[in-house]
């Protein structure tokens, strides 16, 4: 009786489907005014995106940090991702996304991680990044 009890032993239980992202961003030289950083988020993506309109029509294939801290030296960022069903998932294109106006397309990126980030369930990914204002990031295929 005691055995037919016990289904699977002593297996560990299985791994969470959720990997995470987390990282810190330091931020050199001067911000900008005030008018001109709206917002800043950790924004990780499955493929390279060319423009602002790119992150509009593709929003489900973004995974978004809660908005950043502004006019501080430094911040962290966490986003959590279910990768229930998967045995891996490729984010192409990362970083700190900026929003400097008003408009719904004013996004651009302030700094890129250097490479994919190639995440499987139970996974825990820390990055750094270093942003400067003066000099930040463009989409691919800009001027």
């Amino acid at each position: 009786m005691l055995l037919a009890g016990c289904d699977s032993g002593l297996a560990p239980p299985p791994p969470s489907p959720l990997a995470v992202i987390e990282g810190t961003v330091y931020y050199n030289g001067p911000w900008p005014h005030p008018d001109s950083v709206r917002e800043l988020r950790f924004v990780a993506m499955r493929f390279v995106p060319g423009s602002a309109l790119d992150l509009l029509l593709r929003f489900n294939e973004l995974v978004i940090s809660d908005t950043l801290r502004r006019f501080v030296d430094s911040d962290t960022f966490r986003v959590v991702i279910d990768l229930e069903g998967v045995a891996a998932d490729t984010f192409r294109y990362s970083g700190i996304a900026w929003k400097f106006g008003p408009g719904l397309l004013d996004w651009r990126p302030l700094v890129v991680y250097d490479r994919p980030l190639i995440l499987r369930p139970g996974e825990r990914r820390p990055i750094v990044l270093e942003a400067d204002f003066r000099n930040p990031a463009s989409f691919p295929g800009s001027p």
